[in-house]
């Protein structure tokens, strides 16, 4: 079973407080109670695994009961500020959107226990292939892409704009995502 690491749900509870005031996350755990029959834990151990199912489940209910349509872009925006700056901010002066998210992949670990990245880099481009990760998610696409976008931008590049070329929810074999900046 594909798990994913409790900062997953730490950063969705926080997103959603973010977005939608104090509280907001209660309401999204009240929508998996009602609809799913899930009792969502209200405190994640730092160090705690949960089911990527469980996780992308959660995703949906935040995104039904607190909207935006650009939740899942806004949400991976989010997660890019707040993880990147958590785990790695000494990095980002350092270094180009190419460097960083090919050595950010090695950061997918911390986050899920499936999914293996490919990076292929040129000047001013990337292409990021996700193989064999455990759940087939479109919207957990979406955020990927927004996640890319937004840390390729806090290196300090321009015009970044990250394309989700081939998804396996579309029935690819995998996830292809091309990335280009200035």
């Amino acid at each position: 079973m594909a798990r994913s690491a409790s900062i997953t749900f730490a950063t969705l509870q926080r997103f959603c407080n973010h977005l939608a005031g104090a509280g907001a996350f209660e309401r999204v755990r009240e929508q998996l109670r009602e609809r799913h029959g899930i009792e969502l834990d209200r405190i994640f151990a730092p160090d705690a695994w949960y089911p990527t199912e469980l996780f992308v489940t959660s995703l949906d209910a935040a995104h039904d009961v607190l909207g935006p349509p650009s939740f899942y872009e806004l949400y991976g925006e989010f997660g890019a500020v707040h993880e990147v700056n958590v785990l790695f901010r000494w990095m980002l002066r350092l270094t180009s959107p190419s460097f960083f998210l090919q050595r950010g992949t090695g950061m997918w670990g911390r986050f899920h226990d499936t999914g293996t990245w490919t990076i292929e880099s040129a000047p001013r481009q990337l292409r990021g292939t996700l193989r064999d990760f455990g759940v087939v998610h479109a919207g957990y696409c979406r955020v990927v892409t927004s996640w890319m976008k937004r840390a390729a931008q806090m290196t300090g590049a321009r015009d970044v704009s990250v394309m989700h070329s081939q998804c396996r929810a579309s029935g690819a074999e995998a996830c292809v995502f091309v990335g280009e900046w200035r």
